[in-house]
Parts: structure tokens; sequence; C-alpha cells
């Protein structure tokens, strides 16, 4: 029996070692990857690394910087005071499994430590002090996935106005994140919390509370490492913006009593994109309960819009050529005074999109008015659109399928409409009355042709568009003629 227990004592002194060297190298090879994944974001680059093994622990490094040449297109050389691009170090110190530390079962655990070049450090301990910017552990499952953990700390900073203007308050209140990966990131969720934000500068105040993040998403192509598919929720229980307009003549704010207030209450962002064969389906949705401007509340409040049958090969490369153009010096240069440069690339494989039928639809814009409550909805889609009609323009037009409808207050119309009048100061009042009549008798001309409909108290049409032709609350419509009788 001691004889046995000798044994197996003997078969664990070597086993546990040899395993926990055997695992070592699994996070060894797992780092290599990642690191490559990261460095192929075009934009950022690895700088250096180093990983040194030992058989219960490991120490790894890697030094990440900016493109040069990105950089110095974006900032203009100006960015820094060195002129250099900023680089970050990610320092982990890293404890082999079975049993890393004696905690639980695992391939290992490693603390990260985040190093900063001295011009970057000294930025940013003027504002938080002496607090580590951020503080991550990964517990790495023996499947080659794990569990990131990263916590970002609170705190308040005060910077002194400019020109003896107000100071400006910061106030942060930490942030926290929780990544579960698969091997390889193949598929991630986060979950992310932060519970409040405040900048505030005299009467002027942005700031909100309970922010909360979330995504489960999986990559769709194994030679796309950076295109995934599918959800992501972002939700804020609270957002608030008081801002002093500035005078349109001397470019200063206006009096305190001018300011102005935007309040919204429990607003979710969530976005669907899942992958169903070779498509992708995206819904986005975008709700408030409370939506107040001023004094009047427009919630609730809600504007989703969906695209189904978005090629997912075909999306994947517009990805990644946008990825690219992002990245690319010249193209950022170019872009600062063409913002069209960074989609021509795009335009071919939109075109490819286009092929394959996409529908786009805008399920809703709604919201509450003192007036009553207002809806738009619209969609548009290609009827039997073939790879050869994606050139002509004609063949576009005429396959082309689009229908909205809305129902919006009358009151809020003329309210509108004659707030948009009142926004030219130099307009005198009789010719503001002026146009409100004409706007007025032009809308009394479409209601008689039967165009739009006036009932208690709403305006409702629907517009399709169809086989080239254009019918308004199904009726032959003729741009030109509007307004005149039937």
């Amino acid at each position: 029996m001691k004889k046995t227990s000798a044994i197996l004592a003997a078969s664990a002194a070597i086993a546990y070692p040899a395993s926990a060297w055997w695992l070592g190298g699994q996070i060894e090879a797992g780092y290599g990857q990642q690191y490559e994944q990261l460095a192929g974001i075009p934009y950022l680059r690895l700088v250096d690394q180093a990983y040194q093994r030992g058989v219960f622990s490991s120490s790894a490094s890697a030094t990440f910087e900016l493109s040069e040449e990105w950089f110095d297109a974006v900032t203009d050389g100006q960015g820094r005071a060195s002129g250099a691009p900023p680089r970050v170090t990610l320092r982990s110190a890293i404890r082999h499994g079975p049993l890393p530390g004696g905690s639980s079962p695992g391939a290992g655990t490693a603390d990260i430590e985040i190093v900063l070049d001295e011009e970057m450090r000294r930025e940013i301990a003027r504002v938080i002090g002496d607090k580590p910017p951020l503080r991550m552990q990964i517990a790495f499952g023996f499947d080659g996935g794990g569990v990131a953990t990263a916590s970002i700390p609170a705190f308040t900073y005060t910077a002194t106005g400019a020109d003896g203007g107000e100071p400006e308050q910061l106030s942060w209140g930490g942030a926290n994140l929780v990544l579960n990966f698969s091997n390889l990131l193949e598929r991630y969720s986060l979950r992310f919390d932060a519970p409040y934000f405040e900048l505030r500068q005299g009467e002027e105040v942005l700031k909100w509370s309970g922010a909360k993040a979330s995504a489960d998403l999986q990559r769709t192509f194994e030679d796309e490492p950076l295109f995934y598919a599918g959800s992501m929720r972002l939700a804020l229980a609270q957002l608030e913006a008081s801002v002093l307009p500035m005078e349109a003549d001397t470019g200063s704010a206006m009096a305190p009593e001018a300011l102005q207030t935007v309040r919204v209450e429990q607003l979710e962002y969530d976005i669907d994109y899942p992958l169903q064969g070779d498509y992708i389906d995206l819904a986005a949705r975008l709700g408030a309960r409370v939506l107040r401007i001023g004094d009047t509340d427009y919630g609730p409040a809600h504007y989703d819009v969906s695209l189904s049958r978005i090629h997912a090969r075909t999306a994947a490369r517009m990805h990644r050529q946008l990825v690219e153009q992002y990245a690319d010096p010249q193209v950022q240069a170019a872009a600062a005074h063409d913002p069209s440069v960074l989609l021509a690339p795009l335009a071919e494989p939109a075109m490819t999109l286009l092929a394959h039928n996409p529908e786009l639809r805008l399920d809703r814009i709604s919201f509450r008015s003192a007036h009553g409550n207002a809806r738009i909805a619209a969609r548009a889609k290609f009827d039997d659109l073939r790879p050869e009609d994606v050139g002509n323009p004609f063949a576009l037009l005429f396959k082309l399928d689009a229908y909205g409808e809305f129902s919006l207050p009358l009151a809020l119309v003329e309210e509108l409409q004659l707030s948009a009048l009142r926004t030219d100061p130099d307009l005198p009042d009789a010719l503001v009355q002026q146009r409100k009549r004409q706007f007025d008798a032009q809308l009394d001309a479409l209601i008689g042709q039967g165009y739009v409909v006036r009932e208690e108290g709403l305006l409702r049409s629907r517009i399709a568009f169809k086989a080239g032709e254009l019918k308004v609350n199904d009726l032959p419509f003729n741009p030109m003629a509007m307004g005149q009788g039937r």
C-alpha cells in the first residue's frame, strides 16, 4: 500500500509539472495568434513582442503603436508634442494550470498591466492621478477560450476655463467589462456597464447614467477575422444635455435664460444581424420612453429600420475594404477634403449586394406630440433584379418597388412649418404669413385631389412606386402637377 502511494505521489510529481509546461505552451501559442490578429488591423502596428515561458509561470509583453503614416495624416503631425505616434505596451504575468496559483482548474490565468509611453502617461495622470488606467485579468479554459475581465477607475477632473471662462468639470463613475471568448476569438460575448458620466461647464451640462452594453457575436468566415454577425445591445437609464445656443452674428453663447435642455430616459438601442445561410438579416431598433425637448415630451419615441437579404460574403468584402480605406493615410488625407473618396471603392461590391435583391425597411418612426401621435413607415426593394440590370439605371428604376405611409397631426405639421419659416430672423412677418398661406393652399389642393386625407385632426397618405409608376393613395401622381386641380 505504501509502495502504491509512493508511486502515485511520484507520478503526480512528474505529471503536474509536465501538464503545467504543456498548458503554458498552449497559452503561448494563443498569445501569438491573438497578436497576429491584432497586427492585422491596418492602422495598428506590432512594434515588439516577447514571451518567456517557465514551467509554472510565464511572462509576455507586446508593444503596439498607430501606424506612423496614418497618425501623421489624421493629426497633420501635431497630435502630440513629440510628433511620434502613441505607443502602448501590454505586460502579462501568467500562471499555468491545471490549478493556476492554487485556484480553480483551468489552463492558466494572466494579470495584464498596460504601460503607456511617457507623454501619454503624463496626460492621463493629469486626469486620473496615480491610478492604473486599466486593470485586466484573463482566466484561460482548457479548450482555448476563456474569460477576460477589465475595469477602468472612477475619477473627477477639473480644468481651468480657457481665456478666463467657466472651468470644466468631468466626473466619471468607472466601468467594468466581462468578455467570454472561444478559441481564436471565433465567438465572443461581452457585458459592459458604466454607472455615470458628467461633463459640466457653467450652466451647460452633458450627463448620462446607467449605461449598459452587451454583444454576442460569431465570426462568419475564417478568412475574414474582423467580420462578425450576431447581436448588440446598448441602454442608458438617463441622458441629459443642456446647452446655450450661439448667437448667429457674434458666435458667442446666449444668455443663461436661453438654455436648451434635452432629456432622454430608458434609451435602448438593439441591433440583430444573424447569419442565415448565405445572408444576413439586420434589424436595428432605437427607442426611448421619455424624449423631452424643453418643456415638450415626445416619448415614447421609436426609430426602427431593417435590411434583409444582405449577401454575407459581399458584405464581408465591403467591410474589409472600408477598414483598409480608413487605414490608408493618403486616403484619409484626401477624404478630409472630399469624403466621397472613402466610398468610391465600395461602389462595385455595393452593386453586387443589389443583385441579391435586399429589402430596406423603415419599420417605423413614431413619437408623441402635444397634438397627437405621429408615425412614418417605408420600404424599398427590387423585383426580380438580375446581375445585368445592376449597371442599368433605367432597369433599376423600372424594377424598384417602394412604399411609404405617414400619419401626422395637422397641428404639428402647421407648427413645424411655421417654425421653419421663422428660423430666418430677417424674414419679415408679412412674408412669413404669405408663405404660410401658400403652404396651406397647396395642402388644401392635395387634400382636394385625394392625395392626402384629413381625418380627426390627422393627415394621412400612402405613397407607392412600382413598375415605373408613382401612385399616392392609389391615385396616379404627377409631381409636376402638384397642387393643381384634378
